[in-house]
């Protein structure tokens, strides 16, 4: 079994660690077997049994696997989204050094999900300039979001990274083209527009458009998100913004008259009338 758990065959090393007579071990080497199988058990996903595992080792301060047992503790935890008993455990295992930078990492993100952005920024930063590049980025991702939640783009800007990921999600191309938009980088904003990124983005997209002075596009975009269903006010100003864009474009009435159909006259049925009668005075 320790064999097969030294070469990371964990699935292997599991069956043989079950057909052990616990009670016929040594102390510590109980403590070692319930670690073991506790990681094996990890591995494969069931983390109800692994914290079991690790939980009657982390009651043996005699073991060498009890700072260990701590950590992997509010790893399952973490990964069962219990991130307050997860905080417990890491900040327990922290006091060894071995784990205490990795513990760091994990209670900044903790207390993200938490909604705690004071103690992200503030702990974020303190050790972002240590971390090696794939916890530096992760990191810089989550104190961008929290300055942008405290309202403070450009500061959010300054920890957005920018360069191509090797597998860019559409959550961290919306975040990225929140940002540059609440900070007025409209051209940036509008190179991290995806299919997929949502109704806001789409929105957003727009309106950049607008800033750009490119209503042509800003006719698709705000189409998009009008023909989105997540948030109803923001479908209903984006009809309104592509039905007085198309005006504006095209002297294309169709839109005006579909945006009535669908939302009546009662909330902008007299500024699309006058809108309207002053364009035709306008263009005699």
């Amino acid at each position: 079994g320790l064999s097969l758990f030294d070469a990371g065959k964990f699935v292997q090393a599991m069956k043989h660690f079950e057909m052990v007579e616990f009670k016929k071990l040594e102390p510590l080497e109980q403590a070692e077997l319930k670690y073991k199988m506790g990681h094996c058990l990890f591995d494969i996903d069931n983390c109800e049994q692994a914290l079991k595992c690790f939980a009657f080792v982390a009651e043996q301060p005699s073991s060498e696997y009890f700072s260990a047992s701590r950590y992997f503790m509010g790893c399952v935890e973490y990964r069962l989204s219990h991130f307050a008993k997860a905080e417990e455990w890491f900040r327990l295992a922290s006091g060894d050094p071995r784990f205490k930078e990795l513990c760091e990492f994990y209670l900044v993100d903790c207390r993200f999900m938490l909604g705690d952005y004071d103690y992200v920024i503030r702990e974020g930063e303190n050790i972002y300039p240590t971390l090696p590049p794939a916890r530096a980025k992760h990191i810089s991702r989550l104190i961008s979001e929290a300055w942008l939640v405290k309202g403070n783009a450009g500061k959010a800007k300054d920890y957005l990274v920018l360069e191509d990921l090797t597998n860019p999600t559409d959550e961290s191309l919306f975040h990225a083209a929140s940002v540059l938009y609440a900070s007025m980088d409209y051209k940036e904003a509008m190179k991290q527009k995806t299919d997929s990124v949502g109704q806001v983005a789409q929105y957003q997209l727009g309106d950049s458009y607008i800033h750009l002075g490119n209503k042509v596009a800003a006719i698709d975009a705000f189409k998009a998100a009008a023909d989105l269903d997540f948030d109803q006010n923001l479908k209903e100003d984006a009809f309104f913004n592509y039905a007085k864009l198309s005006f504006d474009v095209n002297s294309d009435v169709k839109p005006f008259k579909d945006y009535i159909a669908r939302y009546n006259t009662s909330k902008k049925g007299e500024v699309i009338y006058s809108y309207m009668a002053i364009t035709a005075l306008a263009s005699r």
